[in-house]
């Protein structure tokens, strides 16, 4: 008897700590585990990439439908905006012209909004010109943890078909939801550990069409090396004669060398217009310090054939322009093309 009385005891205290307890049940107006909010977007145009401050201008469509009490439209915001340059219209409204969710025929809410304004995106630029990011718009419940209330991406979500980015390739957007967790509980009473707020990721990865910004940005530059590659062709019997006349064959090569330097550099300079460079080596970046290191390498020669030279050594210099040459050319294009195979 007295064991029956310890199980009925434990039962009401069990009953009794659920029923004071609080829950995702009753948070949720009665629904079990946390509400479901299915949030779609449509993107009317994205513009002005601003891959200094990391960021682009989109135009888009944005909403929400769900079944529970909590209205998530008063509740999400975007998580990569820049808050000042974005405005916001509601497809459905009240006499006074607030946001109010329309009821649908299945008894579930939904609401649209017209949404412009500036989001951060993420770009990886160490490849440029060959380089992609992502143009992303990420929503995030402010008020309630995915105990309560979680997002679910509407496979309705799309672009527009004439959608264009300049300077960019736009691919197949992608919408995800995931749980993302801070490692604090917001200084929240009673809460302990990390906590845990669904968000919401709508992206569309953009990469260059590099292969025509390749040849834009190496074709000068590879003509350029070609010229001062073109000098180790100067026949070196000049030098034969004496007097000025190896001084004239070492002015004539470095005529064409040298300017090569400052043609490189000047070219270096406008070859990632809007690309961030602090701290950071470009794949151009690397080709153009490779062209330099050709450069040098042809001064070295000339500089080294003018010394054989004035000792009376034609056939040394004319073999080590010939075999520099040979070296320097196939080098210098196999050079580029290992930059672009091992990025």
């Amino acid at each position: 008897m007295k064991r029956w009385s310890a199980v009925v005891a434990l039962a009401f205290v069990v009953v009794a700590a659920w029923g004071l307890a609080p829950s995702a049940y009753a948070a949720t107006g009665g629904q079990a585990g946390p509400q479901v909010v299915t949030v779609g977007m449509f993107v009317e145009n994205l513009s002005d990439v601003d891959l200094k401050q990391g960021s682009f201008q989109a135009d888009f469509y944005l909403w929400f439908k769900w079944d529970g009490d909590l209205d998530p439209t008063k509740t999400y915001e975007f998580t990569n905006t820049i808050p000042l340059e974005l405005s916001s219209v509601a497809g459905s409204t009240g006499p006074d012209g607030s946001p109010v969710p329309e009821t649908l025929e299945d008894g579930s809410m939904y609401q649209v909004f017209h949404m412009r304004g500036r989001f951060l995106g993420q770009f990886d630029v160490d490849d440029y010109p060959l380089d992609a990011g992502r143009l992303l718009i990420s929503i995030e419940d402010v008020r309630h943890d995915s105990s309560v209330l979680v997002y679910r991406p509407d496979p309705a979500s799309n672009i527009a078909p004439t959608l264009r980015v300049n300077g960019w390739r736009l691919h197949e957007p992608v919408g995800s939801a995931s749980d993302h967790r801070y490692a604090t509980t917001f200084g929240y009473p009673g809460e302990a550990g990390d906590s845990a707020f669904s968000r919401l990721e709508f992206s569309v990865a953009v990469t260059r069409p590099g292969i025509t910004l390749i040849v834009q940005t190496t074709f000068p530059l590879i003509v350029i090396i070609l010229a001062a590659l073109a000098s180790l062709l100067i026949d070196s019997r000049v030098g034969d004669e004496g007097g000025d006349a190896h001084w004239w064959f070492l002015a004539t090569r470095l005529s064409l060398a040298v300017p090569a330097v400052i043609a490189a550099v000047a070219l270096q300079f406008s070859a990632a217009p809007g690309v961030p460079r602090e701290g950071q080596v470009l794949l151009v970046d690397r080709i153009y310090l490779l062209s330099y290191a050709v450069i040098l390498a042809v001064i070295a020669v000339t500089v080294f054939a003018h010394r054989i030279l004035r000792k009376g050594g034609y056939q040394r210099a004319e073999r080590l322009d010939r075999w520099s040459l040979f070296l320097l050319t196939p080098g210098y294009l196999g050079g580029i093309l290992l930059i672009l195979l091992i990025r």
